[in-house]
């Protein structure tokens, strides 16, 4: 046990952040091989556990609200943002001089910075239009890819990838990872502004095929008031640093039913636990579409069971704050 005890006050000097962490797994491994910790260990353990919450709290005047706005503020796009939106525009100048001929308009913004729901890590997404007859969607697809690949020059770039549904430009700055994702799509010309995007299948036998877009009509749907933006800025953050596996979209989705159909509170900690309610009873029978394209449906991303075990997560969370309010801490650190 003084093994243990040795190796929590370590841990707690090591880090002033008083955010970070705790490595409970090496705290464990410390007490030994195989050693079963008994009540005095748990004890240690809660009290250790309990002063860290506690601190963390005192910071903000044991005030949940004021933490959870820290967290937003902790959260908020940072300084590379700059950076950021300077090679996004960059980017956005050279792909229009290259195949201006074939677009319909200037590259545009499209995605969570648009929206306002973006937070400190959230990729930039740039949607390029090419007009209906500028080759199938795969050729256009790859050839965005070769330009990129072969012209772009840029010492920062560390990696040009395929991915599903655009093609990431991956850049280091200041040891981070910073991406900005190329969206090529080709119009329908149906007059409602819809595009056709190509979905790249990389597995061994997949096959590749194409879906219906409308970055505009999403947009227009998808605008939200401050309060939800706060609310899906803090699930975005949960779902990040607890390993979540759901889409950005069906979380603002799911949050946006909730402000229609549940009264949901003005404050911030209560908001959170109102919409987190509404999500955890009501995830596995809702039915979520694409506001742009109906065809596609985001709540099929998880299955039966995944909604299920994710509404569970949501209930145990929810019950373990209203026990200890301090407890948020654990979910958004």
């Amino acid at each position: 046990m003084g093994l243990a005890m040795d190796y929590a006050i370590k841990q707690l000097n090591n880090h002033p952040n008083t955010n970070t962490a705790f490595d409970w797994r090496q705290l464990f491994l410390a007490t030994g091989k195989g050693a079963i910790v008994g009540a005095t260990g748990g004890f240690v353990l809660g009290s250790i556990e309990d002063k860290r919450m506690s601190k963390i709290l005192n910071n903000v005047d044991g005030s949940v609200p004021k933490y959870l706005n820290e967290t937003l503020g902790h959260y908020q796009e940072d300084d590379n943002n700059d950076f950021i939106l300077d090679k996004a525009n960059q980017i956005r100048y050279r792909l229009y001089n290259k195949f201006k001929r074939d677009l319909i308009k200037y590259p545009n913004f499209i995605g969570s910075s648009v929206k306002g729901t973006s937070i400190q890590g959230s990729d930039r997404d740039i949607q390029i239009r090419f007009k209906k007859h500028s080759g199938t969607l795969e050729q256009i697809f790859n050839k965005v890819h070769v330009y990129l690949h072969e012209e772009l020059n840029d010492s920062r770039v560390i990696n040009i990838r395929k991915q599903k549904h655009s093609l990431g430009i991956i850049y280091e700055l200041n040891e981070k990872k910073i991406r900005i994702d190329i969206v090529p799509t080709r119009s329908s010309e149906n007059g409602y502004n819809d595009d056709y995007i190509y979905v790249n299948n990389t597995s061994l036998f997949g096959q590749s095929t194409f879906k219906k877009i409308n970055s505009g009509k999403q947009l227009k749907f998808l605008s939200f008031t401050n309060q939800e933006k706060k609310i899906i800025k803090l699930l975005k953050v949960w779902k990040n640093e607890n390993n979540l596996n759901i889409k950005s979209i069906y979380v603002e989705l799911l949050v946006k039913k909730a402000f229609k159909y549940r009264r949901i509170s003005r404050n911030i900690d209560r908001s959170l636990l109102d919409v987190l309610n509404y999500i955890a009873e009501n995830i596995h029978v809702l039915r979520v579409v694409d506001p742009a394209n109906t065809n596609n449906v985001i709540s099929e991303t998880l299955t039966y069971e995944e909604k299920i075990s994710f509404g569970n997560y949501c209930f145990d969370m929810i019950n373990k704050i209203v026990k200890d309010k301090r407890n948020v801490i654990d979910y958004f650190h």
